[in-house]
C-alpha cells in the first residue's frame, strides 16, 4: 500500500509528463497550460517536502485534531480521489 506522499509523487510525475507534452504543442494556449501545470507540480512538491519535515508521514488523527501538514496532504490527494490507488482514509 502506498503512503499518501508516495501516491502524490506518482500523480505529480504523471501530471508533469502530460504538461511536458503540452509544452511542445503549437497552440500557444496549450503550451501556456503546460507551463502552468509544471509550476503547479513544483508547488505541490514544495508542500509535500514541508509536510515531510514536520512529521515524516505520521499522518494520524488524534482526538479529532488534524495537523496542518496532514490537512495539506489530504487536500492535495483529494484532487485524485477517482484514482484506483486513492485511499478513502485520505478524504479531507
Amino acid at each position: 500500500m502506498l503512503s499518501i506522499t508516495e501516491f502524490l509523487e506518482a500523480r505529480i510525475a504523471e501530471d508533469e509528463a502530460e504538461a511536458k507534452q503540452l509544452q511542445g504543442d503549437m497552440d500557444f494556449g496549450l503550451e501556456a497550460a503546460g507551463d502552468r501545470m509544471l509550476a503547479e507540480c513544483a508547488a505541490k512538491r514544495a508542500i509535500i517536502a514541508a509536510c515531510r519535515e514536520d512529521h515524516e508521514d505520521s499522518l494520524t488523527r488524534n482526538d479529532d485534531t488534524i495537523e496542518l501538514g496532514s490537512i495539506a496532504l489530504y487536500a492535495l490527494a483529494s484532487v485524485y480521489s477517482n484514482h484506483a490507488d486513492y485511499q478513502q482514509e485520505w478524504a479531507a
